[in-house]
């Protein structure tokens, strides 16, 4: 399950029911509600929620507000450590600041705002929801294609190596030395349970999420040219880890990730 740091602006914009703001948290809320995703924020995010609802109504029905928010989400506790952090962090608006290190605390793999630009510098994936959505769609793709108990056939390899034609002293051989001969044996099966998949592709499309963003950032700074469409190969091991692989291997997964243009 992929956890995120979801930046308070974007709750409140929800919260004090700005119509514009409404229908894209409410798909924020579904994902973390039906735990499909794990939110966090700031307990002084909460504070600037509670703050502003009791202006706007009452103490009472801000409580109210604040103790829905925590049962579905989890609290970012702040101490003087973390405003340290905050205080030399290189992300200009302070409050951003905190989120950002409340995330990397939390072993989170990702902020979602509609304010990507207070989060400039940030070592983590910068999502909108709908970049979200996306996210969380193709990771459900991917996994409703995948049987529940997931079987793994490895083929075991003999090698025989011989070099200048004489055969080497060890029946392994150097499987790197010119004129190796491999010949395939029976393989073994390994069955892999669908939540060890389903944490290690999250974890992948984590990190793929991070290296597509500072690509963009980095494009956008120094390139009038932009990235349309990248496609890669992915390979699940026994263990069902979910390793990048060269686009010609055998049994490979191939995903196809292209720009959506506005």
């Amino acid at each position: 399950m992929l956890h995120v740091v979801v930046d308070a602006d974007l709750v409140l914009e929800a919260v004090v029911n700005r119509a514009r703001f409404q229908k894209e948290f409410r798909v924020l809320w579904d994902m973390m509600e039906s735990r499909q995703i794990q939110g966090y924020i700031t307990e002084s995010g909460l504070d600037k929620i509670f703050n502003y609802v009791s202006q706007l109504q009452t103490p009472e029905i801000a409580e109210s507000v604040v103790f829905e928010i925590q049962e579905i989400m989890l609290t970012c506790s702040i101490d003087g450590s973390l405003i340290q952090k905050a205080r030399s962090c290189s992300v200009i608006d302070f409050e951003s600041a905190v989120e950002s290190v409340c995330a990397l605390a939390n072993n989170c793999g990702a902020i979602v705002t509609n304010n990507p630009i207070n989060f400039i510098g940030v070592n983590l994936s910068i999502l909108s929801v709908a970049q979200l959505s996306r996210r969380q769609s193709l990771q459900n793709t991917i996994l409703e294609e995948i049987p529940e108990n997931f079987q793994i056939k490895t083929e075991e390899m003999e090698s025989k190596c011989a070099t200048d034609g004489v055969k080497g002293a060890s029946d392994l051989g150097n499987p790197w030395s010119i004129n190796s001969e491999y010949k395939n044996d029976s393989g073994k099966s390994f069955t892999v349970s669908s939540d060890k998949l389903e944490t290690e592709i999250s974890n992948f499309l984590q990190l793929l999420d991070g290296l597509f963003y500072r690509a963009e950032q980095r494009n956008i700074r120094t390139s009038e040219m932009q990235l349309d469409e990248v496609e890669l190969s992915v390979d699940i091991t026994p263990k069902g880890e979910v390793n990048l692989v060269g686009a010609s291997t055998k049994g490979a997964i191939k995903l196809k990730f292209k720009r959506i243009h506005s």
